[in-house]
C-alpha cells in the first residue's frame, strides 16, 4: 500500500496506511489512543510554559511530538533510531513547519546507557517495525546509541515529561538519562516489554527499584497494560 498524506486533528502526516501506527494516525488519533499520552501530558508535561522541554523517545512517524507542539509545549526532543522512520518523521515536522519549526529537535539516535553500537534483531521494515528491536547481539545494521545526557544543552530550564517506547532498551534509555532525571525530576511513562528487556540484561524489578532510588513512586497505566507512569514523590 502507497503512502499517504493524511489530515488530521491534530496536523498532517505521511503514513503508510498498512503500518499499524499509520493506520492509527490516518483514523484521526495519536498512537496508543485516546485517554494516554495526552491526558498525561496535559497532567504533566507543563504544556505552554517557556524553558520547559517534552522528551518523545521512540518518536517514529512523530505524531505525539506534533500534538506536543501543537499544545503549546515550548521544545520536544524526537528521539528515533531507525533512519526510515526518521525520514518520515523529518517529512511530518515538514508538513507541519508552522507550528514545529521553532520547537522541536530532532535527535537521530537510539537513547541507550553508553556510547555504543546497537543492531536489529530482526530487519526493520516499517509495516512491522513493532516486531524490530535494538539489541548489542543484534545482526541487521549498525545503529548509534548514545546517553541522552549528553543532550542536555537542548533540554531549557526544566524537563516537565519524559516518554519512552523503545523495544526494550527502556530502562537502559532511562540510565543514560540519570542526570537529567536528579536535576529534574520529570514525570516519566514508559513501556516495558520484558522478553526485549532480556537482551540487556534487564528487567522490570530492576527498573523499578531505580527509580524508587531516583524518588520515583511507579505504576501500571490502567487502561495500556505494560505502560507505567512514574512520578516523584
Amino acid at each position: 500500500m502507497p503512502d499517504e498524506v493524511v489530515d488530521t486533528p491534530f496536523g498532517k502526516f505521511l503514513v503508510n496506511p498498512a503500518e499499524c501506527i499509520g493506520g492509527c494516525v490516518k483514523g484521526g488519533t495519536v498512537w496508543d489512543g485516546p485517554g494516554f499520552l495526552q491526558v498525561i501530558a496535559r497532567e504533566h508535561g507543563r504544556l505552554g510554559e517557556v524553558d520547559t522541554t517534552i522528551l518523545d523517545v521512540g518518536a517514529h512517524l512523530g505524531d505525539w511530538t506534533v500534538w506536543l507542539a501543537q499544545q503549546g509545549a515550548w521544545r520536544v526532543v524526537a528521539v528515533e533510531p531507525a533512519p526510515v522512520m526518521i525520514q518520515y518523521l523529518k517529512a511530518n515536522l515538514d508538513l507541519n513547519k508552522e507550528i514545529c519549526a521553532e520547537r522541536v529537535v530532532v535527535v537521530p539516535v537510539a537513547a541507550y546507557s553508553e556510547r555504543t553500537t546497537l543492531r536489529w534483531t530482526v530487519p526493520y521494515v516499517p509495516q512491522d517495525a513493532g516486531g524490530a528491536a535494538l539489541s548489542p547481539a543484534g545482526v541487521e545494521a549498525e545503529i548509534p546509541a548514545a546517553p541522552l545526557d549528553d543532550f542536555r544543552f537542548l533540554y531549557g530550564r526544566r524537563v516537565s515529561l519524559i516518554k519512552i517506547d523503545a523495544q526494550g532498551c527502556d530502562f537502559a534509555a532511562l540510565l543514560g538519562l540519570e542526570q537529567t532525571i536528579r536535576e529534574h525530576q520529570p514525570t516519566i511513562v514508559f513501556e516495558w516489554e520484558p522478553e526485549l528487556a532480556k537482551a540487556h540484561g534487564h528487567t522490570l524489578e530492576g527498573c523499578v527499584d531505580w527509580l524508587g532510588t531516583q524518588g520515583y513512586q511507579v505504576q501500571e497505566w490502567p487502561s495500556h497494560r505494560q505502560n507505567y507512569l512514574a512520578v516523584p514523590r
